[in-house]
């Protein structure tokens, strides 16, 4: 019987200071969200630079000595 009791009291014991580990982790973490979410809104907006009105001949694009990847690396064929 005694046994039994302490092992009651130890995983009764255990389950709360699990739950409560969890709750304080999940609490801080709400926090940095909140911390990081109030600094989005206090972000100034957005304001687009760029010519709307030119000729599609003179609006464009230029790469030179560029190369794309998407983190590995790809043997040219030869």
């Amino acid at each position: 019987m005694a046994f039994s009791l302490l092992a009651l009291i130890f995983y009764l014991f255990f389950s709360v200071t699990s739950l409560s580990f969890y709750a304080l982790s999940t609490s801080a973490q709400l926090l940095v969200l909140f911390d990081r979410l109030g600094d989005v809104f206090k972000m100034e907006e957005y304001i687009k630079v760029r010519k709307e009105d030119c000729a599609p001949t003179e609006c464009g694009v230029t790469a030179k000595d560029a190369a794309f990847s998407w983190g590995y690396r790809v043997k040219d064929d030869e």
